[in-house]
């Protein structure tokens, strides 16, 4: 049985990095099927998660802040502002970390030909045998879930 998350609040000076750890804690409690984990501004301007319950004081005060659905148009000054956090969020400490070392030419080879990450990502889980929650279904269910999804934007000729 799930139990309900409430009474969070988490004090973050930067308004994308409480943006980021709200969307980052209801990716990883996405079980739950709905947020639980919202951003509102606070009295001293400074921005805090929060649980549902207190959020549901302040959303209609105007003190709640947009979460996005998906990554797809973070800025170059949000990623940099990312890079340069003294005190980053884990998750993405760990996917700078797994591009920063990677060599150069690879990089500029990904981009260059525009290699699939996706497809690679998908692939990877696929061969974990898991699904998108992480449950187990074993490998050839993994094979159908993660491949199913991935469109063919190349031809070869």
């Amino acid at each position: 049985m799930d139990q309900a998350i409430t009474n969070v609040c988490i004090i973050i000076s930067d308004e994308h990095k409480a943006i980021d750890h709200a969307v980052w804690l209801n990716f990883i409690n996405r079980s739950q099927g709905t947020n639980l984990f919202f951003v509102i501004t606070t009295p001293n301007e400074e921005f805090a998660v929060v649980s549902e319950d207190i959020w549901e004081a302040f959303m209609e005060d105007g003190y709640s802040h947009a979460l996005y659905g998906d990554a797809t148009d973070l800025s170059y000054q949000h990623l940099d502002s990312i890079a340069q956090d003294d005190d980053p969020l884990p998750h993405w400490e760990t996917i700078r970390g797994a591009f920063s070392t990677v060599d150069g030419e690879v990089l500029r080879f990904i981009l260059s030909c525009k290699v699939p990450l996706e497809k690679f990502i998908r692939h990877e889980l696929s061969a974990r045998g898991h699904d998108e929650n992480g449950t187990w279904i074993g490998f050839e269910k993994a094979k159908e879930l993660w491949q199913k999804e991935i469109p063919n934007t190349h031809t070869q000729t």
